[in-house]
């Protein structure tokens, strides 16, 4: 099976597609669906290999515009479907090109012709079922110029006499020369050359690529001009050859003589040879040509190709490969005949020589196949390198080199805007090499003289086509067995394209301790939630495509479709079992409805992720009906066209219920320090009073984990809190918080967080410091500053891309406790990558001699980065198996080193990652226009001006060689401001004397240049009486500060403390926790004042600062009241979720109950990051009334208006809350509450039936 062609596989699969045409899918396509691969069929290539690409009746919806990518040379072309689904296009693509087919209802100009993912909706891959193209030698001159003459004894005729050799093909005129004296120092040789009547002289340096120069010089003297002539000399310089091209010696002639030679040495002829021989003609080509002959014997054929020049043209090969075996001593040969589409190279233009890499990406390790490995391009959304957490460390790899060929100058065929040139490998694996199946890679580069290594993607020599990508790779068509493998397996991810409140994904039971996912933007939680609804039950293979909005490439693996079977067995919360009959799987899904990828998850996350599809509606669709705990278990196995068979599944979990906005009572991926204590608290939105389980696991750098679990209650505001839990050496944790409620309609309501980071080591035994990056991303070595603005800085050539000009976008800032503005918008964002700086020279050193060859991904040597305190984090391997990716083998990595990074607004995630290596194999930055991975809310166009992130980083370092185990922490404040506006990195404390910076947050007028943001009691919260009134939070800069607390009971009593934060601005001191043991209005006021150290060194002015909205020097509203409160009537009739048009005012009248005298209200709102309003409400006769105005709130506060339908992603959860104090006629004090919680475009209260829980509950708490 392994040796059988790859042609006949995919005729084999054209004929199995014919059979499975009615179970692609039930029915014609419909919008929204992808295409019935089983419907379209590849023609046999014309003349330059165009096909044709015919969609019969039913192959997509009615009246699509369909999307046609090339996956090896990205061209894409258009076309329109028919009424009845049917299309028809062409497009280059001979033998088993991949094709990718999306089609849309509408394509906008904007979304067309551009690389990365591709436009439209839900697409396919099909592969051509056409045999590879083959080279025809049958007409080949067999001439390599390599400075030997044993190749022309093929050619009697070609020898003129007085040791030279020439003849005349169709394409060149060949010369061969034999030069007993050697060639004199400088000199040049003088070729004279009879063309009928005309003489020419020819001109070339043999020891130097250059043009040549060609001279008529009878019967009149004429300069020709310089002429692109291939010249090869013997080392010892007895032999030349060399080939100019026919067309320069004219269109129409009868006879070629080569009439003498001789070299020009000081204007001097010197070793003058006569020969004055007619040059022979032979029907013939020029071609590629193998020393010692094409590969013969046992081999099979391949294709591939190539983008080239950034777009503006595509390479091709024709290949062949000698087994797809590799055991003890076999050698991996490959052979490939490139040709080089390259209409914008210069004809003159000579030294270019041409190098071809191969390498290997492991799919799966182990003689079971049950490690997969990521690679390259295939390692986008998970790892197999995990932190002591157990989280995945992403932009790992375990790609291996196996080695290079090279085609020098001379051996390259140009012919007309082609170069043709042939790639030999002899390639042996190396030592240490894991058994498994391994994706074999090439890598093109190219090299003029001496110069610099350029791939042959990169836009210069060979043209620009303006399509900056990241596709530095190209995957050969088939598979590699290394050693014994007994069997295979494939992770399969469930449910990645419908997120759980920014999770993305879940993974079967058994592969989940070898592998984990990451979306980069929200640590996935411990509890996978979904809301009523279908969901596929088809698996997602993350590592088969890049899962990048910038790039695409085919499949890391070639599969058979149909092939391969899925079965199902689905248990339900009621514990009913629903076994699905098993169901082939008959073609590939990419990418969601909508129509372009990055407004469903952005620009740099996950997109266009590799689904399975089967022709089953009860896999496509499944009821997830019922509330509570389902069990899916989902086996099956999927094959390639090498003949490998893949399994995949297990036991899935996930819990069907309405989400509730969980904020805990800590910012996620604070740094703590040894001694800090954990505010083991948060609140849920709506208000319900329901269980939570707060799980805390410490990890030391030295010991063995601990894991701690809190059983809590919410009060029935949505409040819960316990008691504190302390850190108390240095390491990693990992905190889990789950939540749920079941309301009086049997409705399940659900939410899961998880936060993690680092314990810092203590500064007195820390060596190192966590440290951003200078500049912004993408600059290339040079003058890099630490602080900027992007008006008058980066210049254009400092950058490794030009375009990225239009967006400069500032790494996350070099010194911890500075401050990035950031603009709303596409252009904005920033790039949060750490490093580290060392202050006594062990990882620096270690580094250094260890792996002194890396190159940051923009150009700086591991010297440079030494030198500008911007040591990397990387991984690497032990001894000889350092030449290996560092995730091919996880368990021999010596360096281990990673960064947990959190950048977080104070109510969603903006990114959420373990950062492993740093270059551009993954995007860590983010634009402003993200979506967030539709977190509750996120916001429509994403973060808003006036949105602040806090950036939280932890570096871990274990390096037993350097004898450095350390935690480090890192923080950073980025804050959005209007489009259009420069970014900037700035010193943290200089806004308030130097007002070139931008004072941190502006309000209603009022700036301020530090704040307190609270993350345990907030303003206008509601409490129930003897509940935990708790200080907690993080300051603004993200440094240490002083913080003073004065809280005022409803009776006068006051409480006044100060504290400090930990380094990183973190505030929360549990001995000052009071029970708030009376009723009624409490008064909060809180202030900061940062050290007066920045990293500027002091201020001359010192600012201070208070909770965002609530003013400088003001205290907020707390409101306790009886478990009995009572509800208040309003006039959206009771609890409520009702629709609502964002940006509407919305006007409400709360009623006072009959009998309530001498009432007073209060009204307060709110959003996570801000307290928006608090005051006083007039009382008219028995209710009072508000309005509430969106429009009026958003010109001071980052609130959506717009984006109806969006639903609670839309924009940030509002909270309105009325508070209600007065007497009953007995003199008793009676309270009211009434909170509305606005989902952007959805209103939500269910106070009344949150106040079920009894008296004795909540005492109970």
């Amino acid at each position: 099976m392994r040796r059988l062609s790859f042609y006949l596989l995919i005729v084999l699969v054209a004929l199995m597609q014919a059979d499975y045409s009615g179970a692609q899918v039930d029915g014609q396509p419909q919008e929204g669906e992808p295409p019935n691969a089983a419907l379209i069929t590849v023609s046999t290539p014309e003349t330059g290999g165009i096909v044709t690409i015919t969609g019969a009746r039913g192959a997509v919806f009615p009246n699509a515009q369909v999307s046609i990518r090339n996956l090896f040379t990205g061209q894409t072309v258009y076309t329109a479907a028919a009424f009845n689904g049917a299309f028809s296009a062409e497009i280059y693509g001979p033998a088993q090109t991949p094709f990718m087919i999306s089609p849309s209802t509408s394509l906008p100009a904007d979304l067309r012709d551009r690389a990365g993912s591709l436009a439209g909706g839900p697409a396919t891959i099909i592969y051509g079922a056409n045999p590879e193209p083959r080279t025809d030698t049958s007409r080949l001159t067999r001439l390599l110029l390599d400075g030997a003459l044993d190749d022309w004894d093929a050619y009697a005729e070609a020898g003129l006499g007085s040791g030279a050799r020439a003849l005349l093909n169709d394409d060149s005129l060949y010369i061969g020369l034999e030069v007993a004296e050697g060639v004199p120092d400088g000199a040049s040789l003088v070729a004279v050359i009879g063309v009928d009547d005309i003489t020419y002289e020819l001109t070339v340096n043999p020891a130097v690529p250059q043009a040549a120069l060609w001279r008529q010089i009878a019967p009149v003297e004429r300069e020709a001009g310089a002429v692109a002539v291939t010249v090869a000399m013997a080392e010892a310089g007895d032999v030349i050859e060399l080939r100019l091209p026919r067309a320069e010696l004219g269109a129409d002639f009868t006879t070629v003589t080569l009439e003498q030679t001789f070299f020009r040495a000081r204007n001097e002829a010197v070793s003058v040879n006569t020969i004055g021989a007619a040059v022979p003609t032979y029907d013939e080509i020029d071609g590629i040509v193998y020393a010692g002959g094409r590969m013969d014997g046992d081999f099979s054929r391949f294709y591939v190709a190539g983008g080239l020049s950034a777009g503006a043209s595509f390479w091709s090969a024709s290949g062949r490969v000698n087994t797809f075996t590799l055991t003890g001593g076999t050698r991996l040969e490959i052979e490939m005949d490139v040709i080089l589409r390259v209409p914008d190279l210069s004809p003159s233009q000579t030294g270019l020589s041409l190098i071809g890499e191969i390498g290997l990406q492991p799919v799966t390790i182990g003689a079971t196949g049950e490690h997969n490995i990521p690679a390259l391009h295939a390692n986008n959304g998970w790892s197999n390198v995990m932190t002591a957490s157990g989280l995945a460390v992403d932009n790992m790899r375990g790609d291996v080199i196996l080695g290079t060929a090279s085609v020098p100058t001379q051996q390259i065929i140009r012919r007309g805007d082609q170069l043709l040139a042939g790639l030999r490998f002899s390639l042996e694996v190396p030592g240490g090499l894991p058994d498994g199946i391994y994706a074999p890679t090439f890598r093109g580069y190219a090299q003029i003289g001496d110069g610099d290594l350029f791939a042959w993607g990169d836009a210069g020599a060979f043209g620009d086509g303006g399509e900056r990508t990241r596709a530095e790779l190209s995957r050969l068509p088939f598979t590699l067995t290394v050693g014994t493998v007994e069997s295979a397996r494939l992770m399969w991810t469930l449910f990645y394209d419908h997120p759980s409140d920014g999770s993305r994904g879940i993974l079967p039971e058994v592969d989940a301790g070898r592998v984990a996912l990451s979306n980069r933007v929200r640590y996935n939680s411990d509890t996978y939630i979904l809301t009523p609804g279908n969901y596929p039950l088809e698996p997602y293979l993350l590592n088969q495509l890049p899962n990048a909005y910038d790039l695409t490439l085919p499949p890391l693996l070639p599969l058979l479709f149909p092939g391969g079977r899925v079965r199902a067995s689905i248990t339900a919360p009621d514990g009913s079992v629903n076994d699905l009959p098993d169901a082939s799987v008959t073609q590939s899904r990419l990418s969601t409805a909508t129509l372009d990828e990055r407004d469903a998850f952005g620009a740099q996350p996950p997109v266009d992720a590799y689904r399975l599809m089967t022709g089953s509606s009860s896999y496509q669709s499944y009821p997830f009906d019922q509330y509570g705990d389902y069990v899916v278990r989902l086996t099956g196995n999927v094959d390639d066209v090498s003949g490998n068979r893949y399994e995949g599944g297990g036991v899935y979990r996930v819990t069907v219920a309405e989400r509730l906005n969980l904020t805990a009572g800590v910012l996620p991926g604070t740094p703590f320090e040894v001694g800090d204590a954990l505010f083991v608290g948060g609140r849920i939105e709506p208000g319900f009073p329901a269980d939570v389980t707060v799980r805390v696991q410490t990890f030391p750098l030295a010991g063995e984990r601990v894991d701690t679990t809190f059983e809590l209650q919410a009060d029935r505001f949505g409040n819960f809190a316990g008691e504190a839990f302390v850190f108390d050496r240095a390491g990693e944790y990992l905190i889990d918080y789950n939540v749920r409620y079941t309301d009086d309609d049997g409705r399940l309501w659900a939410a899961s967080q998880r936060s993690a980071g680092i314990i810092a080591t203590p500064q007195d035994e820390r060596t190192l410091v966590g440290r951003g990056q200078r500049g912004i991303n993408g600059m290339v070595a040079g003058f890099r500053p630490a602080w900027f603005n992007t008006e008058r800085y980066p210049p254009l050539e400092a950058l490794a891309d030009p375009g990225l000009l239009a967006a400069p976008r500032p790494n996350a800032p070099y010194f911890g406790g500075d401050v990035v503005f950031t603009p709303e918008g596409v252009t904005g964002g920033l790039n949060a990558v750490l490093n580290v700086q060392d202050m006594d020279g062990a990882y620096r050193d270690w580094l250094v001699n260890a792996a002194g060859d890396h190159v940051s991904a923009f150009g700086v040597p591991m010297a440079g980065l030494a030198n500008s305190d911007e040591l990397p984090l990387l991984p690497v391997l032990a001894g000889a198996l350092s030449d290996f990716g560092a995730a091919l083998l996880p368990d021999f990595i010596v360096n281990r080193a990673y960064a947990y990074v959190s950048a977080t607004r104070p109510d969603v995630t903006v990114r959420q990652y373990v950062q492993g290596q740093a270059d551009d194999g993954l995007l860590f930055h983010w634009d402003n226009n993200d979506p967030l991975n539709r977190q509750i809310g996120a916001g429509v166009t994403g973060n808003r001006a006036g949105d602040y992130v806090f950036i939280f980083g932890g570096v871990v370092v274990k390096n037993a060689e350097a004898n450095i185990r350390e935690t480090t922490p890192y923080a950073a404040l980025a804050v959005v401001v209007d489009e259009g506006e420069p970014a900037r990195v700035a010193p943290a404390l200089r806004g308030g004397e130097d007002r070139t910076t931008p004072p941190l947050l502006t309000i209603r007028g009022e700036a301020y240049d530090a704040f307190f943001h609270p993350t345990a009691t907030r303003p206008a919260q509601v409490m129930v009486q003897g509940g935990r009134l708790a200080i907690a939070g993080q300051v603004a800069p993200t440094a240490g500060a002083t913080v003073d607390v004065t809280i005022i009971a409803p009776d006068g009593t006051t409480r006044q403390y100060q504290e400090r934060t930990n380094e990183s601005g973190y505030f929360y001191h549990p001995q000052h926790d009071i029970s708030a043991d009376q009723v009624g209005r409490w008064r909060v006021q809180i202030s900061t004042r940062p050290d007066n150290v920045s990293s500027m060194g002091r201020v001359a002015l010192l600012p201070s600062g208070g909770v965002p909205g609530v003013g400088m020097s003001a205290a907020f509203d707390v409101y306790v009241v009886p478990p009995d409160a009572a509800v208040l009537d309003w006039s959206l009739n009771g609890d409520t979720s009702a629709s609502y048009a964002p940006g509407s005012r919305l006007n409400i009248t709360v009623n006072i109950p009959a009998g309530w005298t001498q009432p007073s209200a209060r009204y307060g709102l709110t959003t996570a990051s801000y307290a928006m309003g608090a005051d006083a409400l007039q009382v008219f006769a028995s209710s009072v009334a508000y309005q509430y105005d969106p429009v009026a709130l958003a010109a001071n506060f980052p609130i959506e208006t717009s984006g109806g339908g969006a639903g609670a992603r839309g924009g940030d959860v509002v909270t309105l809350t009325f508070v209600v104090e007065a007497l009953s006629a007995e003199g008793e004090p009676l309270f009211g509450v009434r909170r509305l919680h606005i989902f952007h475009d959805r209103l939500a209260s269910f106070d009344a039936q949150a106040a079920t829980i009894t008296a004795e509950d909540a005492e109970g708490q």
